[in-house]
């Protein structure tokens, strides 16, 4: 979930917040869902990161795949019902 907010977040806005809780992790990215993307082909985990080059170390250390799994992984152990999905902004609560 971490890497996601990193490589999808709109970065010109303001960086992720990430805070940690006694029973919870929330992770907010900021910037929405990309440009021409609805919630269906997110949930679906079609890829669309908004820092290519982020995305790419990540995928060179070993640290992400870009085959869509991300989202679909999160979905499937917690549900859509984490995520609260905004024009500006994107949050994960587990």
């Amino acid at each position: 979930m971490i890497l996601s907010a990193l490589v999808y977040n709109g970065w010109t806005i303001i960086e992720p917040q990430i805070s940690m809780f006694h029973d919870r992790l929330k992770i907010l990215s900021h910037g929405g869902l990309p440009s021409g993307m609805n919630e269906k082909q997110f949930f679906d985990g079609i890829s669309k990161p908004r820092n290519v080059t982020l995305m790419r170390t990540f995928l060179n250390i070993g640290l992400a795949e870009h085959m869509g799994h991300g989202i679909p992984t999160i979905v499937d152990k917690y549900d859509t019902e984490v995520f609260e999905i905004q024009s500006n902004y994107i949050r994960c609560t587990n």
